[in-house]
């Protein structure tokens, strides 16, 4: 994997040098091909830290959005970018910024960025949390137990033994906590108490991360905010869960579109898939409740013939160096080899 991406480095470094970035980004090629970019979240403190593959701190972030200005790229809001695309008028340059799930920290940090560059942005918001404006439990547990790093934690409910959290066995910690509140069907109420508990046990305050919506969603009225701001306001499902079965996956979908059009008063149009969960025949499920899009987690640039329902997109992170960004902006980044994409179905949920 690190012979991969120095390889890839090199070649990119390669192409800026011999002027080949610079000739792609103005090619008739480029211009008939769409850069959907995507970001999950912007730190209110050290996220970037605990996920650098879901979180970048807000100077990040303003450097990317410099580097587009200073690409001219034009950034096109979600929808007038695909009916551009599948008429093939796409201006030059053309790229769309997405953030995924809602997260307060795309109002607090993203949306004065975006603002004062006056580019457009699509916000895919999973809106159970909206309502119930706590902690998102399956990330903040995970958070909760990367602050407690190096401290020792006896729970017999949770945990098989007593163990002292190291960066090893995180992951494994996680996953017991997950498997506790999901064996013994934990409301949200029930699982935001564990949390506290659990931040109580590492000397952590979590009221404090609370007042601070650190890994919380927007409220409605926040919602309502962002959208009056000019962003759109997506589908991505009402709890963040993509459903084998029809009936629940549509019903899933229609929770989540009925909850935004009360915030925002507007009806959405487009989905994210959550996880980057899909299965093929979700786009006949999609199309037949009126959706007009759907975007995934595999890289690439969109183009006429891309399938609607199961457009690529590059998700952008703190891992992401800025020659990588920079050459995805180009278009050069689709010429290289791919990363490998791990299979999302083990994300789909049967009942």
């Amino acid at each position: 994997m690190a012979a991969l991406q120095s390889m890839k480095t090199l070649a990119i470094q390669t192409m800026r040098v011999s002027g080949v970035s610079t000739l792609v980004l103005g090619s008739a090629w480029r211009r008939r091909r769409l850069l959907i970019l995507g970001y999950h979240g912007i730190s209110l403190d050290d996220e970037h830290l605990w996920n650098p593959g879901l979180y970048m701190p807000p100077d990040l972030l303003r450097r990317r959005l410099d580097a587009l200005r200073r690409s001219r790229a034009n950034v096109l809001p979600l929808g007038e970018a695909l009916e551009s695309l599948w008429k093939g008028s796409l201006p030059p340059r053309s790229v769309v910024i997405t953030f995924d799930d809602g997260s307060y920290d795309f109002y607090r940090q993203a949306c004065p960025l975006l603002a004062e560059f006056g580019f457009p942005a699509t916000a895919y918001v999973s809106t159970y949390y909206v309502d119930f404006n706590r902690p998102v439990y399956n990330t903040m547990v995970s958070y909760l137990l990367w602050k407690g790093l190096g401290r020792r934690l006896e729970w017999p409910e949770v945990l098989a033994a007593p163990r002292v959290l190291a960066p090893e066995s995180l992951a494994e910690t996680v996953c017991a906590f997950r498997a506790h509140a999901t064996a013994r069907a934990f409301s949200a109420p029930e699982k935001d108490a564990l949390l506290a508990e659990l931040a109580g046990r590492l000397d952590l305050d979590y009221e404090r991360f609370c007042e601070r919506r650190v890994l919380c969603l927007m409220n409605p009225s926040e919602l309502r905010e962002v959208a009056k701001m000019g962003m759109d306001v997506e589908l991505h499902t009402h709890r963040h869960r993509s459903y084998r079965k029809r009936e629940l996956f549509v019903a899933e979908l229609e929770e989540n579109r009925a909850r935004i059009l009360a915030a925002t008063g507007r009806r959405a149009e487009h989905f994210c898939y959550p996880s980057g969960a899909s299965l093929p025949v979700f786009a006949e499920w999609l199309s037949a409740c009126g959706v007009r899009s759907g975007t995934t987690s595999v890289p690439g640039l969109a183009s006429r013939a891309s399938n609607r329902w199961f457009l690529p997109r590059l998700l952008d992170a703190s891992n992401i160096p800025d020659a990588v960004f920079a050459a995805w902006v180009s278009g050069v980044g689709a010429w290289l080899p791919p990363r490998t994409v791990e299979s999302s179905e083990r994300f789909l949920f049967d009942g």
